[in-house]
């Protein structure tokens, strides 16, 4: 009897993270909970399926359209740009980026724009267009900078480096 009900209990059970996820979604109570859902759900996907997380990406666009709240359409923006970057569409994702600046911008989320950046550059890096990449990594470092986070001081630094190894100026790259 006690395994008829183990195996009726595994049964019901969620099989994937993502299931577990989507439960959420669909039991959440409110367009925010909904909102930072589909946020797991696709970094859930990003991990193992692009195209999946694309779909994702969408829904949270529309999602943010729907509840009509700059912070979240701020942060979808930034997603999508995200996204366009993982799947090599650089182009598209610093257009993405830029536009999420200026929204995080006007609500003084100076964290978000120094990721933007940051982001921007290296989309540029991977472009191998190196003046424009040193140029976004330079301003997220202003940012960066006045927030005081030493690990991200450090990251955007060894981006720098990264660029100048990249250009072959090794002394530049040692000084980051």
């Amino acid at each position: 009897m006690v395994l008829f009900i183990v195996f009726l209990l595994s049964i019901n059970a969620q099989k994937t993270p993502i299931d577990s996820l989507q439960k959420a979604f669909d039991k959440a109570e409110n367009d925010q909970a909904r909102f930072n859902n589909l946020l797991d759900q696709i970094a859930y996907y990003r991990l193992n399926d692009l195209g999946k997380a694309r779909k994702k990406v969408n829904e949270l666009n529309a999602y943010a359209i729907k509840i009509n709240e700059k912070p979240n359409i701020a942060r979808a923006k930034f997603h999508n740009a995200v996204q366009f970057r993982k799947e090599g569409n650089y182009d598209s994702s610093i257009v993405y980026y830029l536009d999420a600046i200026k929204l995080f911008e006007e609500l003084g989320d100076q964290t978000q724009v120094s990721l933007s950046y940051a982001s921007i550059g290296i989309a540029y890096w991977q472009l191998k267009e190196y003046d424009p990449a040193l140029r976004f990594f330079r301003k997220a470092h202003y940012y960066i900078e006045k927030q005081g986070n030493p690990t991200r001081i450090l990251s955007n630094f060894n981006n720098i480096a990264g660029v100048f190894f990249d250009l072959k100026q090794f002394d530049s790259a040692l000084v980051y």
